[in-house]
């Protein structure tokens, strides 16, 4: 993210060489400093008396999800960033949407064992690797029937990424085991006694 202040210099006295100190970016209601990666000033004036100060801001976690108001402060008038009359713009932080592959969900017959229905996902910028991971939550149901694990996004960096709607969650089923019978050796027929019949 590229941010520029024009900030006016006629007959303000001040120096383009003084801009890298004198222009102050903020972020939010809070004011609060723009933590800034690098910035880059001109050491000379346009003929309206403009000079340009640049602030690359780079993995700036100051940002937010959503709309963020972005101030510029200087003692003089004329300050404008990226063409606006105005000294503060709005940068819009849209989270990135990850892919997602579930595993372990096939059905199954019943054994009396936890399922173990996972999740992975991919799409995290490698700057963030260690700060986002997913959870899955009902994902180790042993008894019979149909069920639902439901992924979520864990870590520092969690909030500026998503999951696809129609992929956070996944059924599975766990089939009743079939019963198995026993008959004994030399029994060759079997007969139910009239009073335990049933009719």
């Amino acid at each position: 993210l590229n941010l520029t202040a024009n900030v006016s210099l006629k007959d303000s006295g001040i120096s383009a060489f003084a801009l890298k100190d004198t222009v102050q970016f903020y972020i939010g209601e809070n004011q609060d400093n723009l933590d800034v990666a690098d910035v880059v000033y001109t050491d000379e004036t346009n003929t309206e008396g403009t000079a340009t100060i640049s602030v690359k801001v780079s993995r700036n976690r100051g940002f937010v999800p959503g709309a963020n108001i972005i101030t510029a402060q200087y003692g003089g008038d004329g300050v404008s960033i990226n063409g606006s009359n105005d000294n503060t713009i709005i940068v819009n932080v849209t989270p990135i949407q990850l892919d997602i592959n579930w595993s372990g969900y096939d059905t199954r017959a019943y054994d009396g064992t936890e399922s173990e229905v996972t999740a992975e996902i991919s799409g995290v910028l490698n700057t963030d690797k260690n700060d986002v991971s997913v959870e899955v939550e009902g994902g180790d149901a042993a008894n019979a029937g149909e069920h639902t694990a439901t992924a979520t996004l864990t870590g520092e960096y969690a909030g500026y990424y998503t999951l696809p709607e129609d992929a956070s969650e996944q059924t599975y089923v766990i089939e009743k085991a079939n019963p198995e019978y026993t008959v004994p050796t030399g029994v060759t027929s079997l007969s139910v006694p009239s009073y335990a019949r049933v009719s």
